[in-house]
């Protein structure tokens, strides 16, 4: 007797994967696909059924970012125990016409970055202040018509985001981030929320506002831990966020996550004279 119980769907299988692998990483498909060289709408067409193949090459990057050492891996959800890393599978799924046939090869990373083509920008991002990257250091909220300094700047995969920029002053932050470099930070809300993520963090004490900018960090025991990244000796220790049942810790908040950093270089004010005058 015929089986005719309805088969599962190769493509719906692998949207459902992806899905689960993103939520699992805490990532977004618009700024996942921007960052493997795809249009911001490339992965989310296929997740919503608009799109019905994948390229090959992409989903083994795609495999690769989410901790996977082949596609075939990926698909069986098998992180660990691969015999041979390097292979990537791509049999299955292209037996289903899931994924376009273009490249029968393992997939191996990139030795040089990929150049996205010149365009305008379009973006004007508001400084709205300094920010300390060491002690806290008090600051009043500017309005939007007290701004007079902006970053001419896109941030791919943050379009639509609401992004502020601080200048950063301070060492505790030194290693990644040079005094008077620009920090580009987006609301939790839009950007999420990742250990190893750089935040700004606010803190009111009486009518004054006081921020400051570290590593965001998930320990081992669940604790919330903000540290510096510095090679100041000061600044070797870090500071942790208090649980919402205990005491009040002045209204502590994250206010910004960095989603680009960006450096301007003062240059020599007498032009060049070729005479040597």
């Amino acid at each position: 007797m015929p089986d005719t119980a309805r088969q599962p769907d190769p493509a719906e299988q692998l949207r459902e994967r992806i899905r689960d692998e993103l939520a699992h990483a805490g990532l977004q498909p618009v700024p996942i696909a921007v960052s493997l060289g795809k249009a911001r709408d490339f992965l989310t067409d296929f997740l919503n059924g608009r799109k019905k193949k994948l390229d090959a090459d992409f989903l083994g990057e795609l495999a690769q970012r989410l901790g996977y050492a082949s596609t075939d891996h990926f698909k069986r959800g098998q992180r660990e125990g691969a015999e041979n890393p390097a292979a990537a599978d791509l049999a299955a799924l292209k037996e289903a016409n899931v994924v376009r046939l273009g490249s029968a090869t393992p997939y191996t990373p990139m030795t040089a970055p990929v150049v996205p083509p010149m365009r305008d920008v379009t973006r004007r991002i508001p400084v709205v202040g300094d920010v300390e990257a060491g002690v806290w250091r008090e600051t009043v909220a500017r309005d939007a018509h007290d701004i007079d300094d902006y970053l001419a700047l896109d941030v791919q995969g943050y379009e639509q985001a609401d992004l502020k920029a601080y200048r950063v002053s301070g060492p505790s932050m030194n290693r990644v981030y040079v005094q008077g470099r620009f920090v580009v930070v987006a609301h939790p809300a839009q950007a999420g929320l990742r250990s190893g993520d750089h935040v700004v963090i606010e803190r009111w004490r009486g009518s004054m506002t006081e921020v400051t900018l570290k590593e965001f960090v998930q320990e081992q025991d669940g604790r919330i831990a903000l540290w510096p990244r510095s090679d100041h000796p000061d600044f070797q220790e870090p500071f942790h966020l208090k649980a919402q049942d205990e005491a009040d810790q002045d209204g502590l908040t994250i206010i910004g996550v960095v989603v680009a950093d960006y450096g301007r270089r003062d240059r020599p004010t007498i032009a060049y004279n070729p005479a040597g005058r």
